[in-house]
């Protein structure tokens, strides 16, 4: 990233920023932001992304009524259209108006088809649309189908994530042809793992110039670098995927396990047990509408020992087998790393936390209709 320069952050009329996800909400970025420039975000029903703000010091907090035309600041004219119309709770793409011409900014926003047929009414003609490429979903990344029992041909983590990317390609081909742009622009993803322990993932990321092979009919495809601005592109940079800089990780450049670099080994037994009363409770409260048997393993790892919890729905009541559990599969198995479970007990992070720095794996044997979503722990 590169930060912006002092001139740049005195020019600043306002701060518009979509949801509360750290790739969009980045504390260290808005640190550098005075804290009287008015800060622009959709008007949810829950207050959870103004107060994050408020508790960062900034003084003007300005929420934006959904799918109002116009709302205006400084040379700028902004409509936000919130991912959930009925709700208003996560995330928003914007319409950004200057001087004349429009310019669409999905953010982490994929809406119905109606939304962007109403976009192209109400706005007509669009300059411009910058439209995310990156799936990086820890749920996805982490989770494993290759040994479910109903597979006739087992899936790999690779086939889900790739299929996950392929998913978004088609979304951004989605917006073009609704709200024909004249040129597009994809955005997020010279996101790559430098840590040895997870730069395996990077495999299956893609990368920004594949939109050189999608049918965008008369949109040309648009791919900035760091410090480029678009107005002094020329032509051949517009739609030549020559001027696109690969990103690739050389073996100098891969820095140590993540793992070892931010996390001390923990008393093993102690952790274990800590988190058999953390696990027991937080499934024991996933459970309660739970209809149907179910067994759950949470498997601790490091690098001289490994040992199971695992957690029996009846059907009626959750079942702490750790102790009892041999000849019993489990339906799905979590395996965490003790020196991350370690931290988290400390408070340093949340469940939540250590789910999305991709520090777990999740191994379906078995889904359950109704009780897959397992991994949405909010500790």
């Amino acid at each position: 990233m590169v930060p912006p320069t002092a001139e740049e952050i005195a020019s600043l009329v306002g701060v518009h920023i979509s949801h509360i996800h750290d790739d969009h909400f980045d504390k260290t970025s808005l640190r550098l932001i005075p804290k009287n420039v008015p800060i622009l975000i959709a008007r949810y029903t829950k207050p959870v992304l103004r107060d994050a703000i408020k508790a960062l010091g900034f003084e003007n907090i300005i929420e934006m009524e959904p799918w109002t035309k116009d709302f205006s600041i400084g040379p700028f004219h902004l409509t936000v259209f919130p991912k959930a119309p009925e709700g208003f709770t996560f995330d928003s793409s914007i319409v950004l108006r200057a001087e004349g011409r429009n310019f669409y900014v999905a953010n982490d926003c994929i809406h119905f088809d109606a939304v962007y047929t109403l976009i192209s009414h109400m706005f007509g003609a669009i300059e411009g649309a910058f439209i995310g490429y990156a799936a990086i979903n820890p749920r996805t990344w982490c989770t494993d189908y290759s040994e479910l029992e109903t597979m006739t041909n087992p899936l790999s983590i690779f086939e889900t994530t790739r299929g996950k990317q392929d998913q978004v390609w088609d979304h951004l081909v989605r917006c073009v042809r609704f709200l024909k742009p004249k040129w597009v622009h994809p955005y997020a993803s010279d996101y790559r793992f430098l840590n040895r322990d997870l730069v395996h993932h990077n495999d299956t990321f893609y990368e920004a110039d594949e939109i050189f092979g999608l049918d965008l009919g008369e949109t040309k495809p648009v791919i900035l670098n760091a410090g480029d601005v678009l107005s002094g592109l020329t032509d051949k940079k517009i739609g030549d995927p020559g001027n696109f800089r690969s990103i690739n990780i050389s073996e100098i450049d891969l820095k140590p396990s993540w793992l070892e670099s931010n996390c001390n080994e923990p008393n093993f037994a102690q952790t274990y047990e800590t988190s058999r009363r953390f696990f027991l409770d937080m499934i024991r409260k996933q459970s309660s509408s739970w209809k149907k048997p179910m067994t759950i393993e949470v498997k601790l790892l490091n690098k001289a020992e490994e040992k199971s919890l695992v957690f029996h729905f009846d059907g009626a009541h959750l079942i702490d087998q750790s102790e009892m559990y041999y000849g019993l599969k489990a339906d799905l198995t979590l395996e965490y790393p003790s020196a991350v479970l370690a931290e988290m007990f400390s408070g340093r992070w949340t469940l939540r936390a250590v789910h999305s720095l991709f520090m777990f794996k999740a191994r379906w044997r078995r889904l359950v209709y109704g009780q897959t979503d397992v991994l949405s722990f909010n500790a």
